[in-house]
C-alpha cells in the first residue's frame, strides 16, 4: 500500500513530463511507418520542441504576467507567439527535410522524396504553416484550460481552508472562559440568597452547553435554538445587572425549524454587550430584533456606545468581530446576504439579511 501510493505520488507530481513524452511516442508511431527511425525521431522533435516550447513560454511568462491581470492581452501575446513559433518551425522544417535528403544521411522512403518536393511548393508551405498552427493552438488551449482548472483547485481548496479556520474560530468563540465562570458565579450567588432563579438558570446553562456541544457540529441548526441560545445569553447578563438595563430581544418567526449555520449571530449579540458596556452603565441600551419571513431572515441589533473609548480588560475575549462574520457570511452564504454597519458617535447598528 505504501508502495502504491508512493508511485501514485511520484506519477502526480511529474504528470506533466510523461504527458510530454506519450505526445513524443505517438508523433514517432505515426510517422514510423514512412520514415525510418532516425528521421521518424528527428521530425517528431520537430513536431513536438515547439508546443514544449509554448507551453513554457505560457506557464513561465505569458500566464503569470497577462492572464490574471487581463485576459485581452494574454489572448494577444499567445497569438503572436504562435505565429512566430510557427513560423519559425516551418523554416526548420523545410531546412531539416533537406539537409536529410541532399546528405544521404538517411535512408528515406520514395514517398518521403516525393513529400519533399511537395513541400518545396507553395501549397507545401501552405500545409506545414496549417499543421503547426493547429498543433501550438491544441496547446495553447490545453496549457490555458489545464491552468484554470488548477486555479479553480487551489482557491477551492484556499476557500475550504479558510472556511475551517474561521470554523475553528466560531467554535472558540461559542462558550469562552470569561462568560462560563460569570454564569457560574451568578448561579451561586443565586443559590447562596435561595433564589428561585436559581434552578432556573442552572437549566439554561444546561441548555446552552448542550447547543454548544451537540447541535453545533452540524453544519446547520433549527432557529428556535439559535434563538435559545442567544435567550439564555441574554437572561444570565442580565442577572449580573444591578440596574434595570433598556435591553430588548424581539422575535418574529415563521418557520422556528428553517435551518441557519449555528452560532451565526451569538458573535454580534456579544459585541452589543461589549461595546455598550450595558452591565455597568445605567444610560446604555441593547436593542435586538431578529424576524423571519419565508427563506428570509432579517437581524439588526442596535447598541449604544459610551462616552469613553478606553479599552476593556477582557477586549482579547470578546467575539470573532465584525471582520471575521463578514468571511463566514461570504463562505457559506457567498452573494445571497446583505450586511450593512451604521455608527455614529453614540450608536451602532448592524443589519444583517440572509436569503436561503
Amino acid at each position: 500500500m505504501k508502495k502504491r501510493n508512493e508511485f501514485l505520488e511520484h506519477i502526480n507530481r511529474h504528470h506533466r513530463t510523461y504527458i510530454w513524452i506519450v505526445i513524443y511516442l505517438v508523433f514517432m508511431l505515426a510517422t514510423s511507418r514512412r520514415m525510418t527511425f532516425v528521421a521518424s525521431c528527428l521530425m517528431s522533435a520537430i513536431s513536438v520542441l515547439p508546443m514544449l516550447l509554448l507551453a513554457i513560454l505560457l506557464r513561465r511568462w505569458l500566464i503569470p504576467r497577462f492572464l490574471q491581470k487581463s485576459s485581452i492581452w494574454y489572448y494577444l501575446h499567445s497569438f503572436i507567439a504562435i505565429l512566430i513559433i510557427a513560423t519559425a518551425v516551418v523554416e526548420i522544417d523545410t531546412i531539416l527535410y533537406s539537409l536529410l535528403f541532399e546528405s544521404n544521411m538517411l535512408t528515406i522512403p520514395d514517398e518521403m522524396g516525393a513529400r519533399l518536393d511537395l513541400i518545396e511548393t507553395e501549397l507545401g508551405i501552405k500545409m506545414l504553416y496549417g499543421k503547426y498552427t493547429l498543433l501550438l493552438c491544441i496547446t495553447f488551449a490545453m496549457v490555458t484550460i489545464s491552468h484554470m482548472l488548477d486555479e479553480a483547485k487551489r482557491i477551492e481548496l484556499e476557500t475550504a481552508e479558510m472556511q475551517t479556520t474561521q470554523e475553528l474560530r466560531y467554535l472558540r468563540a461559542q462558550i469562552k472562559p470569561h462568560f462560563l465562570f460569570n454564569a457560574l458565579n451568578c448561579i451561586y450567588s443565586l443559590t447562596l440568597t435561595n433564589d428561585e432563579k436559581a434552578p432556573d438558570s442552572v437549566m439554561k446553562l444546561s441548555e446552552m452547553l448542550r447547543f454548544v456541544i451537540d447541535d453545533c457540529r452540524a453544519d446547520r441548526v433549527p432557529l428556535a435554538k439559535e434563538v435559545a441560545y442567544i435567550q439564555n445569553y441574554i437572561d444570565f447578563q442580565k442577572i449580573r445587572m444591578e440596574h434595570q438595563p433598556q435591553l430588548s430581544f424581539s422575535c418574529k418567526i415563521d418557520n422556528p425549524n428553517q435551518e441557519i449555520p449555528p452560532m451565526l449571530f451569538q458573535p454580534m449579540v456579544e459585541n452589543c454587550f461589549k461595546h455598550s458596556r450595558i452591565v455597568d452603565t445605567r444610560e446604555a441600551f441593547i436593542h435586538i430584533r431578529l424576524e423571519q419571513n419565508g427563506n428570509e431572515v432579517a437581524f439588526t441589533a442596535e447598541n449604544s456606545k459610551p462616552l469613553s473609548s478606553s479599552p476593556q480588560p477582557d477586549d482579547e475575549r470578546t467575539g470573532i468581530g465584525v471582520n471575521n462574520v463578514r468571511q463566514r457570511l461570504d463562505l457559506i452564504f457567498g452573494q445571497n446576504y446583505s450586511f450593512e454597519v451604521k455608527e455614529t458617535d453614540r450608536r451602532y447598528e448592524i443589519k444583517l439579511i440572509i436569503k436561503q
